[in-house]
């Protein structure tokens, strides 16, 4: 909350840091259990930043036999209402609630995930495919060379039933296990990293902006309706304006003007950057 930020400045910058490499390794836990094999392999948020003795306990689950999702979880949870406890969270109990919740939503699809990986096709009829896939192979032939005496017409019509069932097969095999390193597989890698991202927008020196408008903002009903129709109340206007640039002919998307803003961004840092030189 906002006045334990201004009273508790330390204690909040570290429950966000502590909290947010907790649910660095609680996604990339969970990512990890839903591979054939689990690696361990995944990037997580400065792991070593934590205390000696939360590292041991994460190091050591494994070897307890103890889930490291489940874990995390509940360090989590203590975290929190730690942080209650000490003034940190100054929230009403309803919304915050609604962390436990969305945690315990977020098991729950873990679990409905591994339900996927542990729940593997029917051994037999995995066996029967198999047969008659080479029974097939043998007889398609056979059959196509009594039916179509043309070479040429045999062989297209041996080939194309075959490579139909094959591929139709091995199509299922692919759909059977989507998690894992193939390139079919879902992107569980580039998952742990958009998280990471998230995490890291957290932490920003500008997370905690509050918007507000100018003394200049139009409140009544017939202004803001004009607004949307006039072409100086567009973001690309707005750029131009501060900048002193002109206006550029042709529509022009939010995109390019976040990509050229981006670009004053960085040649503002270079200027900076060349004054500062200049003065040693």
């Amino acid at each position: 909350s906002y006045p334990a930020k201004q009273g508790k400045p330390e204690l909040v910058n570290g429950f966000r840091h502590t909290l947010i490499r907790l649910m660095s390794i609680c996604h990339g836990s969970a990512l990890d259990e839903l591979k054939l094999c689990e690696t361990e392999d995944y990037e997580v948020l400065d792991i070593s930043g934590l205390d000696e003795e939360t590292v041991r306990i994460l190091t050591e689950v494994k070897r307890l036999g103890f889930n490291r999702v489940e874990v995390v979880l509940h360090m989590i949870q203590i975290l929190v209402i730690d942080a209650q406890q000490q003034g940190i969270l100054s929230v009403p109990p309803p919304i915050l609630s609604r962390i436990y919740q969305t945690l315990s939503r977020g098991f729950v699809n873990l679990l409905n995930a591994k339900k996927i990986k542990d729940t593997k096709f029917p051994f037999p009829y995995a066996q029967l495919v198999a047969t008659m896939l080479v029974i097939l192979t043998i007889f398609t032939p056979i059959a196509m060379s009594v039916m179509l005496p043309h070479y040429v017409w045999s062989t297209l019509g041996t080939f194309f039933p075959v490579f139909g069932a094959f591929c139709l097969n091995n199509i299922a095999l692919e759909l059977e296990m989507p998690f894992g390193d193939d390139d079919n597989d879902l992107p569980i890698s580039h998952f742990q990293e958009e998280m990471n991202s998230s995490l890291m927008m957290l932490i920003h020196h500008n997370s905690d902006h509050v918007a507000r408008t100018n003394k200049k903002a139009r409140t009544d009903f017939k202004g803001l309706s004009a607004s949307l129709h006039d072409k100086r109340n567009s973001l690309l206007h707005l750029r131009c304006t501060r900048t002193g640039r002109r206006l550029r002919p042709g529509r022009q998307s939010v995109k390019s003007v976040f990509a050229n803003r981006q670009e004053e961004f960085a040649d503002g840092e270079e200027l900076g950057k060349g004054e500062e030189e200049r003065e040693e």
